[in-house]
């Protein structure tokens, strides 16, 4: 994997001391990972607690990009993961036959990015792009490797795919917007 460096280990070290849980230690992963594999163009913000409606959402990661907004929803789950989506609620299948269902991530990250859209009074050509990131400890099996609007992959690929993302896409913000938003979202 292309973001563990000898920083990448001594950081990790530190957060574990700090009594980080499993899924906060995966986002953070791959929050690690975004920073130190792309451009320094980029700002992310993590944990961040959205008013939508009448309640409150949690989104895990956020970066954002002149080429737009990335919300990520991860997972750091091991074992064989089953879903599509159309199905509520996923399965995770552990060795020795365990099985534990969790509600589908892209129906969980259209919630996030339905409550960014609202919050950012975004336009519909600036809605944020999914990602689904899972653990490199998990095997996606009959799960999509995209949707129309969400990407689901490993975090060994989300490098990748960000990358891929960005050379195409057109540039939906400037700098000062971007530094506007960022500055607006760390109050959540």
């Amino acid at each position: 994997m292309q973001y563990k460096t000898p920083g990448f280990f001594k950081t990790l070290f530190h957060i574990m001391d700090k009594g980080l849980d499993k899924g906060e230690i995966g986002e953070w992963r791959t929050e690690y990972a975004l920073k130190n594999a792309l451009p320094n163009n980029i700002y992310t913000l993590r944990n961040l607690y959205i008013p939508y409606r009448d309640i409150t959402t949690e989104i895990d990661l956020v970066m954002l990009h002149e080429t737009g907004i990335y919300v990520f929803e991860s997972k750091n789950y091991s074992g064989w993961i089953f879903g599509n989506e159309k199905q509520q609620y996923w399965t995770q299948c552990l060795k020795g036959g365990k099985k534990f269902k969790f509600y589908n991530p892209i129906y969980q990250n259209r919630t996030h990015i339905n409550a960014l859209m609202g919050l950012l009074r975004l336009a519909p050509n600036q809605r944020p792009k999914s990602y689904i990131v899972f653990s490199d400890r998990c095997t996606l099996k009959s799960v999509p490797p995209s949707t129309e609007d969400t990407v689901i992959c490993n975090r060994y690929n989300v490098i990748n795919s960000i990358e891929q993302q960005i050379k195409f896409a057109p540039e939906k913000f400037n700098r000062q917007t971007l530094m506007v938003i960022n500055t607006y979202l760390q109050q959540f």
